[in-house]
């Protein structure tokens, strides 16, 4: 049963690197180009709220707008893909990348609230709200134009899980947590880029060390909010754009060693996660993301499957960018250890304020 799990998940990988090889292999224009961060500026400042390509009435025009959108323009983007030149340099979009000696951070500001009802088979014994504030600050840096390495740290100031009882079924509790979560350490790869290629593809690579202690939360001090353990990731993101809109398919693969958190122990297991996003870039202020997500790991009958939306109102100046994310996701069911219960009808609310800046990308 593991060689056979483990031939499936590299065929996987395999899979997506033999589409990469295939399409690369294609004669590509010598004047073609991904347009740099600077030229893409000047169209977001210039053209205003126009797509490149168009004036004032929506009427195609190659010189309305400071890129020349040809297809043999060095710079420029076929045709099709003229409605996505705003969209590459929107922080907040899958197509934004960091190029060479660029340095890109993103302070993230959050707050969720988790909401769901605890069941004792057919009959509801009370409700679980979990709330849960972040402070998150992300560092990418282009070490070429095709690869970059990032770090992400977090830190949650506040959370607690709040059970309220129905009737005679137990008394209310409350538990709080706080504290660094562990850092998380990320290299991606820029396999194929939409501008010179059929698609795009991405393969990412993360790990995250078991660097903070744990433990349980208590009267007179919250429990920690560490993993305990150490995460291996890998996986690639393969996607299209057409017009403004962004599809793109993503597969992960985590190997989470044995460790502990508190007093619960977690045995060596394997994580998977599929999904899938579509993203749509309205305008220079405005876009939206559906997403989909199926993950499964190695404890037998156990999946989860996540539905989302989020909203992104995010205007692009120059190089600093700010963001207001709101989303809401309805979340599978899970278990409730104190009553030995199951939590359904779970649901998500998010809202967030991003700060993004860029630094280097004019050399």
């Amino acid at each position: 049963m593991v060689g056979a799990r483990i031939v499936t998940r590299t065929g996987c990988l395999l899979a997506f690197l033999l589409l990469g090889s295939a399409a690369s292999a294609a004669p590509l224009d010598a004047t073609s180009q991904v347009p740099k961060h600077k030229d893409l500026r000047l169209a977001a400042n210039d053209c205003s709220k126009r797509l490149p390509g168009q004036d004032k009435n929506g009427q195609s025009t190659s010189t309305d707008c400071p890129i020349d959108t040809t297809p043999t323009a060095p710079g420029g983007a076929r045709p099709d893909q003229q409605h996505i030149l705003l969209a590459q340099y929107s922080f907040s979009s899958p197509l934004f990348w960091v190029e060479e000696g660029a340095l890109y951070g993103r302070l993230y500001f959050r707050g969720y609230a988790t909401n769901g009802g605890v069941y004792s088979g057919a009959l509801e014994v009370g409700t679980l709200r979990n709330d849960l504030f972040k402070f998150q600050q992300e560092l990418r840096y282009g070490i070429t134009d095709d690869l970059s390495v990032d770090v992400v740290m977090s830190e949650d100031p506040h959370s607690n899980e709040d059970f309220k009882p129905i009737g005679l079924f137990g008394f209310p509790t409350t538990e709080y947590r706080s504290g660094l979560e562990n850092p998380t350490f990320n290299l991606r790869y820029r396999v194929l880029w939409q501008d010179r290629d059929p698609i795009f593809l991405y393969l990412d690579a993360n790990y995250s060390p078991n660097l903070f202690p744990t433990r349980d939360p208590a009267p007179g001090h919250p429990g920690s909010v560490a993993s305990g353990r150490n995460i291996y990731g890998l996986g690639p993101q393969v996607g299209y754009a057409i017009d403004d809109f962004i599809f793109i398919g993503s597969f992960k693969e985590e190997y989470r060693t044995e460790g502990r958190s508190g007093s619960d122990r977690f045995k060596t297991e394997w994580a998977s996660t599929a999904g899938l996003d579509v993203f749509q870039h309205i305008s220079p202020y405005f876009g939206y993301k559906l997403s989909a997500q199926y993950s499964w790991d190695s404890t037998p009958d156990k999946a989860n499957k996540l539905f989302g939306a989020q909203l992104i109102i995010a205007p692009i100046p120059n190089e600093l960018q700010f963001s207001l994310l709101l989303q809401r996701s309805y979340l599978p069911d899970t278990f409730y250890a104190p009553l030995t219960s199951e939590v359904r009808n779970r649901h998500q609310d998010f809202g967030g304020l991003v700060i993004e800046y860029l630094f280097g990308s004019d050399e």
